[in-house]
């Protein structure tokens, strides 16, 4: 939770809600992923309470704040997630979490977070989702316009489906490079501002 988020009371808030929500909806899983220090509390909060209403619990490590620091904090919270389903970022991550706080390496899973990496696609049938890189500022050569072309073209030689959106004043002084270099993009398109 943000700092300023962080008072009783709407912790308070967001459990009373979270548990309506929960006893209406009538989830079979919870997935957490936990806090690296004094908000595993708050994380534990929720993580008991769908424990008791027999809901499936994943919580999924993202810190090593934990791992290299065994206190005996951690080892208060850590313990009540040692029968959930816990999702490791790497083989040492889970390894460390069954030396150090006694976790079932059988309810140990490893994914890394290369796996939310977009692949390429293989398929040469199936056309990869098109996205827009956009530059919205003054247009010159210090803002780096050009190093912005030069990016789209990368992408572009890559197989990479994107396409340019620029808009913008133009400095007069590198109007005639953009105006040519602009045109040899296909990909790239220039919305016209009044100060243009």
């Amino acid at each position: 939770f943000p700092s300023h988020d962080n008072s009783i009371v709407y912790i308070l808030f967001l459990f009373l809600r979270f548990s309506f929500l929960f006893l209406v909806e009538r989830p079979r899983t919870l997935y957490v992923g936990l806090s690296g220090a004094k908000g595993q509390l708050v994380d534990l909060i929720f993580i008991l309470f769908a424990k008791i209403v027999n809901v499936n619990v994943f919580v999924h490590h993202h810190s090593f704040a934990y791992i290299n620091e065994c206190s005996r904090f951690y080892k208060f919270t850590l313990w009540f997630l040692r029968d959930c389903r816990n999702i490791v970022l790497c083989k040492s991550m889970g390894d460390a979490l069954v030396e150090l706080y006694k976790f079932d390496l059988g309810k140990i899973h490893v994914l890394s977070n290369a796996a939310f990496l977009i692949s390429p696609v293989k398929n040469p049938s199936i056309k990869a989702p098109e996205f827009v890189i956009g530059f919205l500022s003054n247009i010159t050569e210090d803002k780096g316009i050009f190093d912005y072309f030069s990016v789209l073209e990368v992408l572009k030689d890559q197989g990479i489906n994107c396409k340019g959106l620029v808009a913008g004043p133009i400095d007069p002084l590198i109007k005639g490079r953009f105006d040519n270099v602009l045109s040899g993009l296909k990909n790239v398109s220039y919305i016209r501002t009044p100060l243009s």
